[in-house]
């Protein structure tokens, strides 16, 4: 496997880990949320999880196509100085 690719796994590993991990972290959230709305609830699993793909993946987009080397490049470029700062604070 060559370092490329060791890299990109250990990206996607970190990614995971942070959203799945600050989220979603026992299954017991998702249970006690979105089993409150009955079958409906298998919908809003599925939305949910499309749109943390669709998020992660632009997000890797504009810091690749940025060639950055923080976290804090695109998102100082989306949400301006000020703000930028106070997302990557929360």
């Amino acid at each position: 496997m060559s370092s490329d690719n060791k890299s990109a796994i250990k990206i996607g590993f970190a990614y995971v880990g942070v959203v799945l991990g600050a989220g979603f972290s026992t299954g017991q959230e998702i249970l006690q949320f979105f089993t409150n709305f009955g079958a409906m609830s298998y919908a809003a699993v599925i939305l949910s999880a499309v749109v943390i793909m669709f998020i992660g993946r632009q997000a890797a987009k504009l810091g690749n196509r940025l060639d950055a080397d923080s976290h804090l490049e695109p998102t100082k470029l989306l949400f301006g100085e000020k703000l930028g700062a106070a997302v990557d604070y929360v």
